[in-house]
């Protein structure tokens, strides 16, 4: 808000460190896509099919 924009990076850390304050959450972030990813298939393209028009 200093800034007077909406920083996704500031807002994701802001976000994890609400959710590891908590002891029964754990934030996570990954770097996988469904490039890196292996095997199904057909969930994947299903997926994405899923989605495209939203």
């Amino acid at each position: 808000m200093r800034q007077k924009q909406f920083d996704p990076q500031t807002i994701c850390t802001l976000k994890a460190q609400m959710v590891e304050k908590s002891a029964a959450l754990q934030f996570s972030q990954f770097t996988e896509t469904f490039a890196t990813l292996g095997g199904l298939e057909n969930l994947k393209e299903w997926t994405l099919n899923r989605f495209k028009n939203r």
